[in-house]
């Protein structure tokens, strides 16, 4: 497991990665102390809220779940108020938390309503794709769109924890992975340490790459891994994001 401590303006908070943290979830939710807690999810991935919900349950904390449909249309108005309403039956306070299960979509919507619900509730995000765990679930950005503008109603509200299982997306389909990908890239390209040369050293490869080589040219088996396809597409070779930080 790799555990991050990110800073924001409101204060510095854990950003955990790993395989299987149902553990690490009830420790993080146990520290936290809540009077309550609401699970906001979609209809794709309620499998997967109910695991949480049943590791926090084990935390002797009781819980419900509301499951907003799949899908960018969910980003409105209308489902926050459904959100927004959930909450309400759930008597969430101030000392209670909402934790929200999936995607970009359902991250935003729900740290959006516990931004507004009871002036600000604790959030813990538990992001479910590959794009949430490397983008909308940190930074805090939360909102919905407008019936002309997208994320045009929202907030900045940043979550007291982020939980991202790899488990969760190991039957990601191929999109979910080139869309992630995709945003790593930018990411590098713009905020990190300059792209590798092609002689440097890359984990898995026995041998330096030599130089940034087609799909169909590249010899290493570290470039042929189901997590690497998405990349080989967009660079020429996964090594490029395989290098370590």
């Amino acid at each position: 497991m790799v555990r991050l401590i990110l800073d924001s303006p409101s204060g510095g908070y854990p950003v955990l990665m790993g395989t299987n943290l149902q553990r690490e979830l009830r420790n993080v939710i146990t520290r936290m102390d809540p009077t309550g807690a609401a699970i906001v999810t979609d209809t794709n991935v309620r499998p997967w809220a109910v695991k949480v919900a049943k590791a926090i349950k084990r935390a002797g904390l009781k819980t419900a779940i509301h499951a907003i449909p799949a899908g960018e249309r969910s980003k409105s108005m209308l489902q926050l108020e459904t959100v927004l309403s959930f909450l309400e039956r759930q008597q969430i306070d101030r000392g209670g938390c909402v934790i929200a299960v999936g995607g970009g979509t359902v991250g935003d919507l729900a740290g959006l309503a516990a931004s507004m619900w009871q002036r600000g509730v604790r959030l813990v995000a538990v992001p479910t794709t590959l794009l949430a765990m490397v983008d909308s679930s940190v930074g805090g950005k939360t909102g919905v769109n407008g019936r002309r503008s997208k994320n045009a109603i929202g907030s900045f509200w940043q979550p007291s924890a982020v939980i991202s299982d790899l488990a969760a997306i190991e039957t990601l389909p191929a999109p979910g992975y080139r869309d992630a990908f995709a945003e790593v890239v930018k990411y590098a390209v713009a905020m990190d340490r300059p792209r590798p040369r092609g002689r440097d050293r890359i984990p898995g490869h026995p041998r330096p790459c030599g130089r940034i080589r087609p799909e169909s040219r590249c010899p290493h088996r570290a470039c042929h891994g189901p997590l690497q396809q998405a990349c080989r597409r967009l660079t020429g070779c996964a090594a490029i994001v395989s290098r370590p930080a």
